[in-house]
């Protein structure tokens, strides 16, 4: 084919395909269609205008004249319509006018390809004569080469020996990676075994050792119950006491000034003739002196009696509060310690069969949302049972800081080593409570340490289910029929595939820097927003009670309409 004719079918084809013929014919159908509709209107509307002005002539004079201004908009509407289906028909007609105007003449460049196609043919003749002497050629050769047919049965025959020799290689590596799954599954049940027999017993040494405690906790409340009792009547009773010696010590101080007063005027006056009787009478205050002296006497060895009998009491209770500490500790470190409920949970676990990878990350997620649940409580009463401890501490703190001096009216009564007795029984209930704050910390400290492990736990698994996919992508492929029914799990397939893919790292870095540019407010609206339209509950939700919200705006305001047009009309 030579230039021109080259060049002539390229203008032609560029033209034409630029045209594009397909969606000229969808226009011109369209066009059609309407030219069509519109002819058919306006042949509807000429049969009415028609009969309008049949009924019109039909008319006398007088309504004539009435009847006219309808028919002359009927008219002017038909002149309008026509006139818009006739500028239709034009621009269509131009439209089409001016592309097919412009379009090159394709009979040319027809022509010139069917000579160009002919002259290809006979070429094409003469190459195909050439190839059927060359064919022939090598007929006669093939002929030549018959006794190859014995060789390439040979080497046939070798080839199918390796195939055989390669398949019982094959069957040989099955069955030895069959052994030895086999030898791995039953060490493991016997491991299982081992465990689930040392976890039973292990579960019934805690069942006891639970019982035993709680044995010994409610015989030791019952115990600090009856100590507590029996305390709060002593300190009854000594209370009692002491407030009718303080009465009795005051009365004694007042006789004993009125005695010093009768005193110094006995000195101070003369002997008279009263003197007999001012003897008397001071002999008989004096014996009254002596008599509340020798009942003093009486209350103060009470008192000692009474002290006596408490202070092997506040012993005992204090061992009794040493003992319930410990206890409680004990409880605590029970608690702390796996129940029979998880003992038998996880001898479930074992005495199922393993789970897929899928499964134990699903369980650990249950497991960690457990125990974050379970230490999120736990925090909370640490939290509670430290402030409690935190505004005790405080009120002893500020009981042990405010003065220490005995009142005026209880240096007779309360020795000072009572008072130092009672702030060392204080300073020591306050260092307790601030060891019990400490070692709630302590185990504050170990649970969120503990939920940190639970969490580096289920990063690390998902990471080693990550490469296992990824191994087993590698055996997939390396492995040819032997794994081919391996297929790893979807969800880690794509973890593996967003893992290795840049473009997916590329927009988690994006849209962490678009996150970190948001303001607090966007930052705490986006996670709501997510929480809400991420799950259909929320969705319907939010749907009903917008549906709800705009349904009741409506009805109230439908029924303020209705009141005030009530009571306008009224």
């Amino acid at each position: 084919m030579n230039p021109s004719t080259r060049s002539l079918l390229t203008t032609v084809s560029l033209y034409w395909k630029g045209f594009d013929l397909d969606s000229k014919r969808a226009q011109l159908d369209a066009q059609g269609v309407s030219m069509q509709e519109q002819k058919e209107a306006s042949l509807k509307s000429r049969k009415a205008l028609a009969d309008l002005t049949k009924r019109f002539r039909k008319l006398n004079d007088s309504e004539k004249a009435a009847g006219l201004p309808p028919l002359l908009k009927a008219y002017q509407e038909e002149i309008d319509t026509l006139t818009k289906r006739a500028k239709f028909s034009d621009n269509a007609f131009f439209a089409l006018y001016k592309a097919l105007y412009e379009a090159p003449d394709p009979v040319p460049a027809l022509d010139a390809a069917l000579e160009a196609s002919t002259t290809a043919v006979t070429a094409g003749n003469s190459d195909i004569d050439a190839l059927r002497k060359e064919i022939q050629a090598y007929e006669v050769e093939f002929a030549t080469l018959k006794n190859q047919d014995i060789t390439i049965r040979n080497l046939e025959n070798k080839i199918a020996s390796f195939e055989e020799t390669l398949e019982s290689m094959v069957e040989d590596k099955v069955n030895d990676r069959c052994r030895d799954l086999e030898y791995t599954a039953a060490m493991r049940e016997n491991e299982l075994a081992a465990m689930q027999t040392h976890l039973t017993k292990s579960m019934h040494q805690a069942r006891q050792e639970r019982d035993d405690a709680l044995a010994n906790l409610d015989r030791l409340r019952s115990e600090l119950l009856h100590a507590k009792q029996r305390n709060d009547h002593l300190l009854q009773s000594h209370a009692k006491e002491a407030e009718a010696w303080l009465l009795e010590a005051d009365r004694v101080r007042a006789l004993q000034l009125e005695n010093q007063r009768l005193k110094d005027k006995l000195t101070s006056t003369e002997p008279s003739a009263t003197d007999a009787f001012e003897s008397q009478k001071a002999m008989e205050w004096e014996l009254s002196l002596a008599q509340k002296d020798a009942h003093i006497a009486q209350l103060s060895r009470d008192l000692l009696a009474a002290r006596a009998l408490v202070e092997p009491a506040e012993a005992a209770l204090a061992d009794v509060r040493a003992d319930r500490d410990a206890l409680e500790r004990e409880a605590a470190a029970l608690r702390l310690r796996p129940t029979v409920e998880a003992f038998e949970d996880l001898a479930a676990q074992l005495t199922a069969s393993p789970p897929p990878p899928d499964a134990a990350l699903v369980a650990l997620q249950e497991e960690q949302a457990r125990v974050v649940v379970a230490l999120e409580a736990t925090v909370a009463s640490q939290r509670a049972t430290i402030e409690t401890h935190v505004a005790t501490i405080r009120a002893l703190e500020d009981a042990v800081d405010a003065p220490t001096e005995t009142p005026p009216l209880l240096q007779g009564v309360l020795a000072p080593a009572d008072d130092l007795k009672l702030l060392a029984i204080i300073r020591a209930q306050r260092d307790r409570l601030r060891d019990r704050v400490k070692e709630s910390e302590r185990d504050a400290h170990a649970e969120r340490e503990k939920m940190q492990h639970v969490a580096n736990r289920l990063a690390q698994l998902e990471a080693e289910n990550v490469d296992l996919v990824q191994k087993l992508r590698f055996l997939s492929n390396a492995g040819g029929d032997l794994e081919a029914n391996v297929a790893p799990p979807s969800k880690y397939a794509r973890l593996y595939e967003e893992r290795m893919s840049p473009f997916a790292q590329f927009k988690h870095l994006e849209s962490q820097q678009r996150y970190a540019k948001l303001n607090p407010v966007d930052k705490l609206l986006l996670p709501v927003a997510r929480m809400v339209l991420s799950h259909p509950a929320t969705r319907l939700g939010l749907i009903a009670y917008l549906l709800f919200l705009h349904t009741l705006v409506a009805l109230t305001i439908y029924t303020f309409m209705h009141l005030c047009n009530v009571s306008n009309h009224s």
